[in-house]
């Protein structure tokens, strides 16, 4: 079912955009938020008052940014909502893959503290080829369990 945000920026000058999207139910025992994604060139760039807690979970603001060099260094931040019957240790990986799905780089993401369902992974750009790249990050309770899937992000490397 679709629903309508707005969002506003205190002391900034104020629009509104009317589109609908869905909002996943993260009640349901396994669920990926969304990806935010920082780099060191993220960094240089303006943003919107940092917010507080991303400030300690990232190492730079997040960025609108989805284009890199091949020196950066980009992190990527999801939550991941357990609400299974018995919670436990879960697996947790990002991936690169070219838009046609070949896999080029897969990293673990690793929870950042038990308190916070937060998941952060960090991934050089180097050794990607110029180019256009999908990143995905996944939730699963065991190896060959089936994963929770975040919205893909779509990527260059310049």
């Amino acid at each position: 079912m679709g629903r309508q945000v707005g969002a506003n920026q205190p002391g900034s000058a104020t629009g509104s955009v009317v589109y609908d999207i869905d909002v996943p139910d993260f009640a349901v025992t396994l669920g990926v938020s969304s990806i935010v994604l920082t780099s060191r060139a993220a960094a240089a760039a303006a943003t919107v008052v940092p917010d507080a807690e991303l400030r300690t979970a990232l190492p730079d603001p997040p960025g609108a940014a989805r284009a890199f060099a091949q020196d950066d260094v980009m992190t990527v931040l999801a939550e991941i909502y357990d609400n299974r019957d018995t919670p436990g240790r879960l697996l947790a990986n990002v991936t690169v893959s070219t838009p046609a799905g070949d896999v080029v780089r897969r990293v673990p993401a690793v929870r950042q503290s038990d308190d916070q369902p937060r998941y952060t992974a960090s991934l050089p750009m180097e050794g990607l080829a110029p180019g256009k790249y999908v990143l995905v990050m996944d939730a699963r309770a065991a190896e060959n369990a089936p994963p929770v899937i975040a919205p893909p992000v779509p990527f260059t490397v310049k």
